[in-house]
């Protein structure tokens, strides 16, 4: 009984925040949608999401903040309503949170270009704060063993994993000035 949505869905997700309170997203090429009763309704960031043929949008929940990234796009957030870029963010192919922090694996900025085996996290307890900083503890950096770019990731307990196709890693938090010591 939903409406259908306004393009190929490129990734959906139900998260849910502190409160308990849950959301339903969609995102497509150009757009991003939440669902509201048996309607989706466009809550993409002002100007509209580029996208390519072959992007998928994933998902996650950082408090009450939801995370999304299409590895075109700044990683998005939002609290309630529309989506909007997190200026300071890379932009990422895989976005996940462990712990106190937001994870980005395989990421494009200003600073390193296009970097498939690095990552990024944020600064500690604030999803919006990406400058590599030993105060905040925001850092980046690259999981070079095997080759290959980083396909996947996800909060194991108090650890990060990034996956690549011929091996793992797995992320420790360690605080400052390392922040995170990362063993294949």
């Amino acid at each position: 009984n939903l409406t259908a949505l306004g393009g190929e869905c490129r990734g959906s997700a139900v998260l849910t925040n502190t409160s308990g309170s849950r959301r339903h997203f969609a995102g497509t090429q150009t757009a991003m949608f939440e669902l509201s009763g048996t309607a989706w309704i466009d809550v993409s960031r002002t100007a509209l999401y580029t996208g390519s043929t072959e992007n998928r949008w994933l998902f996650d929940q950082f408090g009450n903040v939801a995370i999304a990234t299409n590895d075109t796009e700044k990683i998005q957030w939002s609290t309630s309503g529309r989506f909007d870029d997190i200026t300071a963010a890379p932009i990422a192919r895989i976005v996940f949170s462990t712990g106190n922090f937001v994870m980005a694996l395989n990421t494009n900025d200003t600073t390193y270009g296009d970097s498939p085996d690095r990552w990024w996290c944020s600064a500690y307890q604030d999803y919006s704060s990406w400058a590599a900083s030993v105060t905040t503890q925001a850092t980046t950096g690259r999981l070079i063993g095997n080759g290959g770019e980083l396909s996947a990731g996800l909060m194991l307990g108090p650890y990060a994993v990034a996956y690549k196709q011929t091996s793992i890693f797995l992320g420790s938090y360690v605080g400052t000035p390392v922040v995170w010591q990362w063993d294949r």
